[in-house]
């Protein structure tokens, strides 16, 4: 009868069901990255690179205004293990997300947020954010692991509040300088411990706050030494490409080339005062990021065709709007107490936002930086735990919201609805020109021509008539041709030799040339 019992039981059975939803849309979004993406752009570059220099000096080789080595590691290794196998890369993406997913379940658990905890990993995995984020493989190599460690971070300075042990602290302490390796947005990792730390507290901090908030407070001083030293050292003109003071170029020319007159005034301002503009620009873009983060979050709102208009709202932002102002409306009703999560909700994402709004690439791009949604996956974890930190304060004063079948089978079906919702938008988006993911559809057609050409070649060294690549291939002419390209998947290959065999036409397919004519038969 208890055997009976136990299998019947609802909430094993809802647990099965948000988990094997999880378990589908990890599949479904690493399949669709498989299926849509590939190598490009700044992939290729650091290939290349790699390809040109020992290890050592690679790994302390800046990539653009990053000095990551752990990201050149993780470029090292895909290539060695497999060269040019984009489904390896996609196997260490997905292990990271897997890793955060496992995380935050435990974060949840620590708490003891039971089902409540299911769901917000639930709607977490499902979230099309995800695949946004892991299209890019250059790109994802930041965030991925930034992320994944941050949310390790997070958990161990919670356990460390709740049982105490060195161990957790020493954890906490090494993934935030592993994260740095990463990507720099790991400075604020610190932030976010001492943040979900005292929102998610048992009891008042009192006078004990200070020795509470020391290992936050303490690598929040390491990462200051970090911001210091990686201005110094690695970025000696960073201020000077951030502020673009003594020169207007490639900046302020994106955002006024079409107004003559606002340029030659632009030209005109003093220093100070062209500070202060672009200062204002990115405070604009700050709020341009919180909108659109919103849109994302409440699947209204997608890049491409379904995106919401540069600096305003439409139809689907004002009920977005609206949406989130009646929750919070209910929830300080309800619960009077979650008005602080609500309100460190957009302060902590427009900190966490603010390296790159304030940065070069912010600054050059105005508010389109915050319409890519590969810069909103970084945050979702954020908005994940903001989630954990709000159901824990409504648990908190109302114990008895753990139970009631009815509202945690609708929480489920929410679930699945929401997913459905997100992988409409993906879909979506590979289908509206000029997104990030039509550029991915373009050059996934090219590599997958490519390989198939290569892998029917049986000869060695195989001769090549050297051609143009494709923009999709490298937008800004890092890799300019297949003489360029091809050596990082046929190390063997020739060019311009007299007696060229093979010719890559421009959609990557492999063309045989007749004998003596380099042209195609």
């Amino acid at each position: 009868m208890g055997l009976a019992t136990g299998a019947a039981d609802p909430r094993r059975l809802e647990g099965w069901a948000i988990w094997s939803l999880v378990a589908l849309f990890v599949a479904y979004y690493a399949i669709y990255i498989l299926r849509h993406c590939d190598f490009n752009n700044d992939d290729l570059d650091n290939f290349l690179l790699m390809r040109r220099m020992a290890l050592w000096p690679f790994l302390l080789t800046p990539t653009d205004v990053h000095f990551v080595p752990g990201h050149r590691l993780l470029t090292w290794l895909v290539y060695h293990l497999a060269p040019m196998n984009f489904g390896v890369a996609v196997a260490v993406l997905m292990a990271f997300h897997v890793g955060t997913l496992v995380y935050l379940n435990r974060i949840c658990r620590l708490l003891a947020l039971e089902r409540g905890g299911q769901v917000i990993v639930g709607l977490y995995a499902v979230s099309c954010l995800v695949a946004f984020g892991l299209i890019w493989w250059a790109h994802a190599q930041h965030r991925a692991p930034y992320v994944f460690l941050g949310m390790v971070a997070v958990f161990h300075y919670l356990a460390w509040l709740r049982r105490g042990g060195r161990s957790h602290i020493a954890i906490a302490a090494i993934c935030t300088v592993l994260a740095m390796a990463f990507y720099e947005k790991a400075v604020l990792i610190p932030v976010h411990m001492l943040v979900f730390g005292w929102l998610t507290r048992e009891r008042p901090w009192g006078r004990d706050a200070l020795r509470l908030a020391a290992p936050p407070l303490a690598l929040l001083c390491v990462s200051a030494l970090y911001v210091v030293l990686y201005i110094r050292l690695n970025q000696p003109g960073l201020a000077d490409q951030v502020i673009q003071i003594r020169s207007l170029k490639m900046a302020v020319l994106a955002q006024y080339i079409n107004q003559p007159a606002e340029l030659e005034k632009l030209r005109a301002m003093r220093p100070l005062l062209l500070r202060w503009h672009l200062f204002l620009l990115s405070c604009r873009t700050e709020l341009e990021f919180l909108k659109q983060m919103l849109g994302a979050v409440t699947g209204l709102s997608s890049e491409g065709n379904r995106d919401l208009p540069l600096g305003g709202l439409g139809p689907r932002g004002w009920l977005a709007l609206c949406l989130a102002g009646a929750f919070a409306s209910f929830s300080v009703w309800k619960f009077p107490r979650t008005w602080v999560v609500l309100l460190g909700l957009p302060l902590v994402l427009a900190l966490d936002f603010a390296p790159i709004a304030f940065s070069s690439r912010g600054t050059l791009l105005g508010f389109q930086t915050a319409h890519f949604e590969r810069f909103l996956y970084e945050e979702w974890h954020i908005v994940a735990l903001f989630a954990v930190a709000w159901w824990h304060c409504v648990l908190s004063t109302n114990p008895e919201f753990k139970n009631g079948r009815l509202a945690w089978s609708a929480a489920l079906a929410g679930v699945a609805a929401y997913g459905v919702i997100n992988a409409v938008n993906l879909h979506a988006t590979g289908h509206s020109q000029w997104s990030m993911l039509w550029f991915m559809n373009q050059s996934h057609d090219y590599a997958h021509n490519l390989r198939a050409g290569l892998s029917s070649i049986d000869e060695s060294r195989p001769s090549f008539v050297n051609s143009d690549v494709p923009k999709c291939m490298s937008l800004l002419q890092l890799v300019k041709d297949t003489r360029t390209l091809l050596p990082l998947y046929r190390p063997d290959a020739r060019f311009d030799a007299p007696d060229a065999a093979y010719r890559v036409a421009p959609d990557g397919r492999i063309v045989g040339l007749s004998a003596n004519t380099g042209r195609a038969p």
